[in-house]
Parts: C-alpha cells; sequence; structure tokens
C-alpha cells in the first residue's frame, strides 16, 4: 500500500457544548499518533486551548454552508477517514479496530451506535457519503456518553436466549431487622432465593427458612467477592439476582422475566436507590451489574466487589437496565451505625490496598483498592485521609468507571477541604472519563460558588440542563439533581423567594429528593411559614424530617420542629427532646416545657443534660437548679449539691450568675457544695 493510502484522518464535529466539543478533541489526540490528522468542525469556533490549537485543523462552515457540508468534503478524501460526534469518547487503540472492522467493506459507510451513529468510517475508496452502509461491531475503547452502550470491551459473541430461569442469591450476617422484608419481595419475582449466611448471631437464619428460602451456613473472612462467589456456587438457574439484604426489590417483575427469556447479553445492570430514611422510595441511583448469567460470571474485590468473566474474556452488556430496582437502606445513618459498617469497611479497604501493592499488581486492581479506601476514610470522617487515598488512583491507569466513581467522592470532600487544586484535577479526570455533561456542569457550577461568584454558577447550571447527557451506566443526567444547587445560587443573589420556589416545586413532585436543610433555610430567609411545607410535602416528607431534624443545625431544626408542635405532632416532640440538648439553656427549658406539659417527662432534655456525666460539672449542676427550682423535680437539689461540689473554681461565678437567672430561688453567693 502506499504512504497515500495509509494517510488517516479524524473529523470531530460539535454537535453537543463547546467543553465537550474541546474534550472529545483532547481524547482523540490524546489517543492517536501524530501521523493521523484531526479536524475539528464547529460552526461556534470555540477557543481551544494552545496544544489543541496547534494540533488540530479547525473547520468553520462558511455562510450559508451547512455542518454536514464540511463533513462530506472531509469524508470523501482520498484517505482512511472517521468522523465522530464530540459525544463520543475514545481510548487507546480504538482506531485501529475502526480500521480493521471496516476491512472487509472497504466501499462501504461504517456505522457505529444506533439509531443516531456517532461515529462513521469512511474507507479510502468511498467517495461519496451515499455509498452503501454497513453496521460495525462494538469497538473497544469507543461509546458515545449520550447514549447506552457497553462500558466493557465484547468479544464474546451473544449468546442465544435460554430459558431464563432466575435464582437471588445473597450474603447475609445479623439482618433479622430486614431480611424478611427483603425476601418476602424476591419470592414472587424469581424461582429460587439463595442464602449464605456468614456468621448470623440472631434470628437471620430462621426467619430465611420461615419464608422459604434455602439458606446455607457458612463462614466470613472478610472478602465480599469470596463469600458471593461461595452464595453463587449453591445456584443453578441460568440467570442470577445479586441482592443484599437490606435491599428491596421493585419494579415490573413480569417484564423482568420476560426480557430474561430472550436476553442474548451476559450482564445487566440494574439500578440501586440509596435511601436516606426507612419508608423513602427515592434517593441517590446508581447502577450496578446485579443480573449476570450463572456460568459466564463470578465476583472480584474484597470491598466493593465487581463482576468479572469465569474465563477471562470480556462479556456482553445489555444495552438496556432492568426494569426493576432495589431500594437499598444500608447507607441510612442508622443502620451504618448499628452494623459498624464505617469500621468495618474501612479494615477491609486497607487490607486490600496493602496486599496489592506489597504484590504489585497492575495499575486497575490498585485503583480500584485505594479508591476503596478513599470512599472508607470518607465514611468515617477522616476526609483529609480520603482525599489522599483518592489522589493516588489519580496516578493509575484504573477503568474509566472506577475513575468516575471515586471522583464523584472526591469532589465534594475536595471542596469541603477548601482543596480545589485537587478538585479541577478531578473534574477534569471524570469528564474524560465519561460524567455525563450535566453532572460536570453541576461540579462546575458548585466550585464557582464557593468562589462566590454566583453569575458564574447559574451559567453552569443553565449548561447543565441543557448539555444533560448520561453516564457510564447509561443513567440519563436528572435535572432535579440541580434543583439543591439553583436554590444556594438565587440565596447567594439574595433571591429568597425564588429559592424558595424552587426547592417547593420540587416538594410538590419528588419530596423525597428535596435538601431538608436547604429547603428550612430558605423558607427561614424569605419569611415563609414553617407550617405551611409540612402540609405541602405531607405525611411522608414529615416523618422523613423527624428522621433526619437531628443531623441538622440544631437552631434550624429547633424552629422546624416547633413548627410541627404547632401543628399538634407530638412525635416532634420526641425529635425536639434530642435536638434541645444542642440548644442554649432558654431553648432546653422550653422543650423540657413542651414535654412535660404533653405528659411525656421521660423525654425531658434538662434530665438528659443533668444525668450526662460526660458533661461538665457546672453545665449539669445549671440543669439540677433549674430542674428544682422551675420544674420541681423531686430530689433535684440533692443532686445539685452532690454535683456542684465538682465545679471548678474558675466556673463558679459564671454559674452563679447563671443560677441567678434561670433558678433565683435558688440563687446564692458564690455556690459552693453545702451552700443552698
Amino acid at each position: 500500500m502506499t504512504d497515500q493510502q495509509h494517510q488517516r484522518t479524524i473529523v470531530v464535529t460539535d454537535v453537543t457544548t463547546p467543553q465537550r466539543f474541546v474534550a472529545c478533541l483532547t481524547a482523540v489526540v490524546r489517543s492517536v499518533g501524530r501521523d493521523v490528522e484531526v479536524v475539528g468542525v464547529s460552526a461556534r469556533s470555540p477557543k481551544l486551548p494552545g496544544h489543541l490549537a496547534r494540533r488540530v485543523r479547525r473547520v468553520q462552515p462558511a455562510a450559508g454552508q451547512e455542518t454536514s457540508q464540511v463533513v462530506e468534503a472531509e469524508a470523501t478524501r482520498d484517505r482512511f477517514v472517521v468522523v465522530l460526534r464530540s459525544d463520543a469518547k475514545v481510548a487507546g487503540g480504538w482506531l485501529a479496530q475502526v480500521e480493521a472492522a471496516l476491512a472487509s467493506s472497504p466501499n462501504s459507510v461504517g456505522l457505529l451506535g444506533s439509531p443516531d451513529p456517532y461515529l462513521l468510517a469512511f474507507g479510502p475508496a468511498v467517495r461519496s457519503t451515499q455509498a452503501a452502509e454497513i453496521s460495525l461491531p462494538p469497538i473497544e475503547g469507543v461509546r458515545c456518553s449520550t447514549g447506552t452502550v457497553a462500558v466493557e470491551p465484547v468479544r464474546r459473541a451473544t449468546r442465544p436466549a435460554g430459558d431464563g430461569r432466575l435464582t437471588a442469591a445473597l450474603i447475609v450476617k445479623d439482618e433479622e431487622a430486614v431480611i424478611a422484608q427483603c425476601v418476602e419481595a424476591l419470592l414472587p419475582a424469581v424461582d429460587e432465593v439463595v442464602v449464605y449466611d456468614t456468621g448470623s448471631t440472631d434470628d437471620t437464619v430462621a426467619v430465611c427458612e420461615r419464608l422459604g428460602a434455602r439458606v446455607v451456613r457458612g463462614f466470613w473472612d472478610d472478602d465480599f467477592a469470596a463469600a458471593r462467589n461461595r452464595a453463587l456456587a449453591l445456584v443453578d438457574s441460568e440467570w442470577v439476582l445479586s441482592v443484599d439484604a437490606d435491599e428491596v426489590l421493585g419494579g415490573d417483575v413480569a417484564a423482568l422475566r420476560e426480557r430474561l427469556r430472550r436476553e442474548t447479553a451476559d450482564l445487566v445492570l440494574v439500578p440501586v436507590v440509596s435511601t436516606t430514611w426507612s419508608a423513602a422510595e427515592d434517593g441517590e441511583e446508581h447502577r450496578p451489574v446485579r443480573l449476570f448469567r450463572r456460568a459466564s460470571a463470578r465476583w472480584v474485590g474484597a470491598l466493593h466487589e465487581t463482576v468479572t468473566s469465569t474465563d477471562g474474556t470480556s462479556l456482553v452488556l445489555s444495552h438496556e437496565p432492568a426494569p426493576v430496582r432495589l431500594l437499598h437502606s444500608g447507607y441510612q445513618a442508622d443502620r451504618m451505625a448499628a452494623k459498624d459498617k464505617n469500621v468495618r469497611n474501612l479494615a477491609i479497604a486497607q487490607a486490600q490496598v496493602d496486599a496489592l501493592e506489597q504484590a504489585g499488581a497492575d495499575d486497575a486492581a490498585t485503583a480500584q483498592a485505594w479508591g476503596n479506601l478513599g470512599r472508607a476514610l470518607v465514611s468515617a470522617g477522616r476526609r483529609a485521609e480520603g482525599l489522599h487515598a483518592f489522589n493516588q488512583v489519580l496516578g493509575l491507569r484504573g477503568n474509566p468507571s472506577e475513575l468516575v466513581q471515586a471522583g464523584r467522592v472526591a469532589l465534594f470532600t475536595a471542596l469541603a477541604l477548601g482543596d480545589l487544586r485537587d478538585y479541577d484535577r478531578w473534574l477534569q479526570t471524570i469528564h474524560a472519563a465519561g460524567e455525563s455533561d450535566g453532572a460536570v456542569a453541576l461540579y462546575r457550577a458548585r466550585l464557582h460558588l464557593h468562589h462566590g461568584d454566583a453569575e458564574a454558577a447559574q451559567q453552569e447550571l443553565d449548561l447543565a440542563t441543557a448539555s444533560s447527557g448520561v453516564d457510564l451506566w447509561g443513567k440519563p443526567f436528572d435535572a432535579d439533581d440541580a434543583a439543591g444547587l439553583q436554590a444556594a445560587v438565587a440565596t447567594a443573589r439574595g433571591r429568597h423567594e425564588d429559592a424558595l420556589a424552587v426547592l417547593v416545586d420540587l416538594l410538590g413532585r419528588r419530596q423525597e429528593s428535596v435538601p431538608l436543610a436547604a429547603l428550612l433555610r430558605a423558607a427561614v430567609a424569605a419569611d415563609h411559614p414553617l407550617a405551611d411545607l409540612a402540609r405541602t410535602g405531607g405525611e411522608q416528607f414529615v416523618a422523613r424530617s423527624l428522621r433526619d431534624a437531628v443531623r441538622l443545625d440544631p437552631e434550624l431544626a429547633d424552629r422546624w420542629l416547633e413548627a410541627l408542635v404547632g401543628l399538634g405532632d407530638r412525635r416532634a416532640l420526641v425529635a425536639g427532646s434530642l435536638v434541645a440538648t444542642h440548644l442554649p439553656l432558654d431553648g432546653v427549658l422550653r422543650w423540657s416545657l413542651h414535654v412535660r406539659q404533653a405528659g411525656a417527662a421521660e423525654l425531658c432534655p434538662l434530665r438528659a443534660i443533668a444525668a450526662d456525666t460526660a458533661r461538665g460539672a457546672a453545665e449539669r449542676s445549671l440543669a439540677y437548679a433549674v430542674l428544682g427550682d422551675v420544674l420541681r423535680e423531686p430530689g433535684a437539689f440533692e443532686a445539685f449539691d452532690a454535683v456542684a461540689a465538682g465545679v471548678p473554681d474558675d466556673e463558679v461565678a459564671d454559674l452563679t450568675a447563671a443560677i441567678a437567672r434561670y433558678a433565683p430561688g435558688l440563687a446564692v453567693e458564690p455556690v459552693t457544695a453545702s451552700a443552698r
């Protein structure tokens, strides 16, 4: 072949946003040699960074000329030409595979992506864009950010559809609080429920057996993949649905079974929604592989395990997620605390990093391990250490999905720590790895808001809703995700009514997605009656707010719970009594009166403070003084005498002044163990 026949050109068309256009050109330039010509076609002529400006030939349609005409002129040149939309993603080695795929049909136009192709390949012999068209097979390293395509390279031919038999496989330990609801939801949807118990000491096994699940008593060795594979060994059906004990299956079960009878892929993504409270039906969604052919796949990874093939070849991922979803309660605050998951996950993640580094594992495995450690550290409240762990991932060649998963947490962590250099590095990384354009725009908006630039943040919010896109797992960008940030931007501009309107609109449509703190702050700033929010949100919203109130700023929670008490909601007394222990004494006394008037003196926050030996002697003495003098609590004066004896000398004067204000019947000068 002549040198002329070897020449190749890649044309990138600007069909999305300027940022996406530049990102695509950057990825293309990085993935091919300098012997490949790169052309950027854009009517908007966005500015390119210096390294791209020197490498890319810019073409702008002339007045009255269509972009398609420019593309046709480029595509029909005497060379191999690939035309990419700017929403395409590429990785190293992709161009050679496109050439190989078209080699058997050199006079045809190869199309990748259906129904709207995002890559077109023209052989050197093609002289017209109207040439015969063929569909190219999936290409490793090429995908589209606005369409759902395989996230793994496809080398295995799709399988014929089978009988569609389905088993749900679980690994469990001490899950009696949630296991019944999990199994009961699975029974109508699957042919069998298999439970591998890793050492329960409660009634988990008995509950599973009573409901009809097949239970095998096993062991735990700090390796989630190993435990799941032991459960997998018990399965003999064609398909496996992997479920956690704290997940509840919902959705169109009939459609799922019909789908499996005709499915030819190996893997299916299942939406998993992490809820923030027990009755919630909405929350943060991700789409892991949880449904797969029993004979094709196995689990790998001691923590945050993933599915891989049994024989080392890549698997075929279905282009459509399952028509069901799993509601996951495992990351709710009370569940995390009760199961002590932070301690467990941190130990596993650290051991995984140590083992892989000692063994000299490949970059992909090491990147995943560092990402797991970063998430565990952040979850345990050790943010700075978590960000350091995440940053180890940046120096490794991790797979795109791991980069995006790690980057999402790393970005919030970096912003919370004020580490803007790392924030920028991670933002570029996840964008190049395949995060949706809408999500990337939101991250930029948060950064602008952090700098106090509300106008720039608003521009990014507008871009987020316009560009949208999907993530690596095919989840479309949800414009409602921007509501909380939109309200924050409006607040920064002093438009409190606008901020409230955005959140109240979301409250009326998807109350479970409303950020409670932002909603209450907006209402307070706009002088809006908090009781009206309770009426708009309804019972589920109020119930969720009572659960979340203890995690709010105490003064904000105080105002909200007072509004609920005013509506006659006695449940607010419980939350209010907990919040009150973090309020100034005026608030403590107010809530103490509330609960006593309701006949619930056992909830009295003054009692709780007085009895809390972790608090200082002066604070406890004042609580006992008020209990005795104002609330006439029997035995309070005697308790005061005992506790006041331990008040440090330098705190006596302040305590005496406080008693004179809040418990004048006890006021003496000075306070001593014997004076009253």
